[in-house]
């Protein structure tokens, strides 16, 4: 499994305010970057925006993950952005089953959960107009 979460921020402490927004981001879905064993993170900021305030931001997010998570970082400069300004994308990935079984049991303790599945034949019409990752997929709507 993979979340990936997107802040943005501005003025003073913004890099870290913004790592705050992405982790707090819904696409995270309120877990932590604790069980991650591999994170990617995306610093695109002024070029004014000091290095030392995206050091702090990663030596927080190394206090956070499991020591042996692998962390891979890039920075883009964006002269359009504003001179305090911040964005970060995070992408987390390879949690632990212990997450998972959380979530499962969250959803299964729904009753008002509805599945459904389809699977596209190659006789099936529009068979190629249909990327080869959809063509066999499962969902699930939450009834509220």
């Amino acid at each position: 499994m993979a979340l990936m979460g997107i802040g943005r921020a501005k003025g003073e402490g913004a890099a870290i305010q913004a790592l705050e927004n992405a982790i707090d981001s819904p696409l995270l879905d309120k877990m932590s970057l604790s069980g991650a064993k591999g994170i990617l993170i995306h610093f695109n900021i002024n070029p004014q925006v000091s290095l030392f305030a995206i050091n702090n931001v990663m030596g927080k997010i190394h206090e956070t993950i499991d020591s042996n998570a692998e962390v891979i970082f890039g920075t883009t400069t964006d002269p359009s952005l504003e001179k305090d300004e911040v964005k970060i994308t995070i992408v987390a990935t390879g949690f632990e089953s212990k997450n998972q079984s959380v979530e499962e049991n969250s959803e299964n303790a729904n009753s008002d959960t509805i599945s459904t599945s389809s699977k596209i034949t190659p006789e099936s019409e529009n068979y190629l107009d249909i990327p080869p990752l959809m063509r066999n997929y499962e969902v699930q709507y939450r009834l509220k």
